[in-house]
Order: C-alpha cells, then structure tokens, then sequence
C-alpha cells in the first residue's frame, strides 16, 4: 500500500512540472542525447513504475527494475548538474530546494518498500 502511494505521489508531482513546462516552456532541463525537457521522460518512467506497482503480472518485475534503474541514474545526473551549476532543475510545489534532490531518495523508498512491504 506505501509502495502504490509513493509511487503514486511521485508520478503526479510530476505530472504537474508536465503541465508547468507546457504553459512555461524552460521549467525542465533538456534530457541529454534526445532534447527534451526531462521532466516528459521521468514522468513516463514514473508512469510505467507506478502502472507496474499496481499490477500483479510476472512480467511486471522485469520492467519495474529497468524503469527504475533509468529514473534513478537520470535523477543523479540531474542533480549533479544542479550542483555544478550546468543546469537548474526545477523547484516548485512551495518547496525551497531544487526537486531533482528529491527524487533519488523517492526512488530509493520506492524501491525499499517494494522489497520489504509486498
């Protein structure tokens, strides 16, 4: 159930840079390689991990650890950028902190709770 609920929580926080970067273009920082804002690729990735969260199928393991690995890499790529300055990552939802410091740790709950709360 906290699985569902963390991922749930991640994927709509999201959602939301989604929509902010739609009507603000320039909220999220460009995804390397494919020039996209980032926040489109983690939201699908999100997207897939919570779909995968609430399904049961065998086949859900071996996409949950791959999406997950690629969101999780992704997120310290962009929060060492943040660090060095190379690129901003957004903060929004009244939070004074960039959000890209956020999501490694929500991955790593994410990731802890699926292991131990089935």
């Amino acid at each position: 159930m906290l699985t569902k609920a963390a991922s749930s929580l991640l994927f709509l926080a999201t959602l939301g840079l989604v929509v902010a970067e739609i009507f603000s273009p320039g909220v999220c920082p460009d995804y390397p390689l494919i020039g996209v804002p980032a926040c489109y690729v983690m939201v699908v990735l999100f997207g897939l991990i919570t779909f995968l969260v609430f399904t049961k199928y065998n086949y859900s393991r071996h996409l949950f650890y791959p999406a997950w690995l690629i969101a999780f890499i992704s997120s310290l790529y962009f929060s060492y950028g943040e660090l060095a300055n190379i690129q901003d990552c957004p903060r929004a939802f009244g939070i004074p902190i960039p959000l890209c410091f956020l999501v490694p740790p929500s991955l790593a709950l994410i990731l802890w709770l699926k292991k131990n709360h089935k």
